[in-house]
């Protein structure tokens, strides 16, 4: 969400600066969506192994 508002922010000073810009709403929504995903699959990745291991060997390991 915050980078959504910080092109949003950027995109509304270059309007104000006279330069032409386009908002898709459809890039931002599949731009937030592969985020979302990437985020999601890379935490419950890791998450998943670590409930596979002995308690004292997931906290203690890197």
């Amino acid at each position: 969400m915050i980078g959504v508002v910080i092109g949003l922010s950027i995109g509304a000073a270059l309007i104000f600066w006279e330069v032409l810009v386009i908002f898709s709403v459809w890039a931002m929504l599949l731009a937030f969506g592969c985020a979302l995903v990437t985020g999601l699959v890379f935490g419950y990745m890791p998450a998943r192994a670590a409930t596979r291991l002995d308690p004292v060997v997931a906290l203690g390991g890197e």
